[in-house]
């Protein structure tokens, strides 16, 4: 039996409505930081430098440099000046999310090293700590050549 065209309006009009509520949904869900969110730096403590897999931001007296350059340089120091993470057990990691990125920060007064699994936005630090990074905070965390891979 044949649809007629009202019929197959009234559906368009039914599946992008659907559409609408889950996107919202998502958006409600993913856009919130969770209460017990911390900074990952403190704040009194000076940043010098972060290296991400051969991409380096660097302080230099009053501005960030990035190398090799990079048009979103300042979006990247502020993705990582404004970082919040949560404290997390280990999570139970499938083989291809065993693929991280190795990040290290030199800051007053030692250097930090961590491994960032950027498929689900898992922190690990030296000590064997995870974290959670909310996924309304990993946009910028990466250069847009990283991100492309």
């Amino acid at each position: 039996m044949a649809l007629t065209r009202k019929q197959w309006n009234n559906i368009i009009i039914l599946a992008s409505a659907a559409m609408i509520g889950t996107l919202t949904v998502l958006h409600n869900k993913t856009a919130n930081i969770p209460d017990d969110a911390i900074p990952l730096f403190d704040q009194q403590a000076t940043i010098k430098q972060i290296s991400v897999d051969g991409y380096t931001l660097t302080k230099n007296k009053n501005n960030w440099d990035c190398q090799p350059k990079l048009e979103q340089c300042q979006l990247w120091q502020q993705a990582w000046h404004q970082l919040k993470i949560s404290p997390i057990a280990q999570p139970s990691l499938s083989d291809d999310k065993f693929k991280h990125l190795e990040i290290t920060v030199q800051q007053s007064p030692q250097p930090m090293s961590w491994q960032f699994y950027t498929q689900d936005g898992f922190l690990k630090s030296a000590s064997g700590n995870w974290y959670k990074i909310p996924p309304s905070l990993q946009n910028n965390l990466l250069p847009t050549e990283l991100n492309k891979e």
